[in-house]
């Protein structure tokens, strides 16, 4: 791997799918974050390779531990009253999932309670039987839900509707047997680390051979190794597998290589 190449990949700092476009500018995101700081304030990978002696093998005398550490989340970016160049967020961390799932689920138990059809077939709603459902994932961040009438291109055109309130500061409605329902769908079913793992994984395997630490490789550096051997010229070295047949193992020894990692 050059070493322009390696800067590159430790600059990434994260990886972000839409996961449903609600409205203008309003959507549900999956976000998995490439870097952590250490104590030093310093960006820490979030994969690295560990080489070690061991004795766990007869055939191979040092062995190699990769290790994942990334944060993963779901968050819903809204457009700033402020500037419309500027996007604020509802954060929903992996354990504020379940608390979420439970007003999402009570709210579409009573989702088409308060509306009627007059005589002349025309949606209507019963503004006393409106139920706003809110639910707080983190401190300072809500989500509300309550019933609406969906407005569509033709005011006429009246709806089921949801309208979701984000922070208390930024409003929106929308269609209740459509997008509500893709909503519900994904947070009922939703596992939040398969899919950081999906999302990550091919970042994750252009590093695979190109993240060993050791004592002299401090953790908070690039994605670089530096190697007296190249990868292939490794592979093809007729010693790279030394075969040696040892003593058997006294029970000192057995205990110390099953506990060996």
């Amino acid at each position: 791997m050059s070493e322009l190449r390696a800067a590159l990949l430790f600059q990434y700092e994260r990886l972000i799918d839409t996961v449903i476009d609600f409205y203008n500018g309003v959507s549900l995101k999956l976000v998995v974050d490439l870097g952590f700081k250490d104590k030093d304030n310093n960006k820490k990978r979030v994969y690295e390779e560990f080489k070690y002696n061991s004795n766990k093998y007869r055939n191979e005398s040092s062995l190699i531990t990769a290790k994942r550490n990334f944060n993963y989340y779901l968050r819903i970016d809204y457009p700033s009253r402020e500037s419309e160049y500027n996007v604020k967020s509802v954060m929903i961390p992996v354990y504020a999932i379940l608390g979420l799932r439970d007003k999402v689920k009570e709210f579409d138990s009573i989702l088409f309670d308060p509306y009627y059809l007059k005589s002349d077939n025309s949606l209507q709603i019963l503004s006393d039987k409106i139920v706003t459902v809110t639910s707080r994932p983190m401190r300072n961040y809500s989500i509300e839900f309550s019933h609406s009438l969906y407005e569509g291109k033709d005011k006429n055109d009246l709806d089921y509707g949801v309208n979701i309130g984000l922070n208390e500061e930024y409003y929106f409605t929308i269609r209740s047997i459509t997008k509500w329902k893709e909503f519900v769908y994904i947070i009922q079913t939703c596992d939040l680390y398969l899919w950081a793992s999906q999302l990550i994984s091919p970042y994750i395997t252009q590093l695979v051979g190109n993240a060993l630490s050791d004592t002299q490789y401090s953790s908070n550096k690039r994605y670089n190794i530096e190697t007296s051997y190249e990868p292939e010229d490794y592979m093809s070295d007729n010693n790279s597998v030394n075969i040696i047949k040892n003593k058997p193992l006294d029970r000192n020894s057995k205990i110390k290589s099953f506990f060996d990692d």
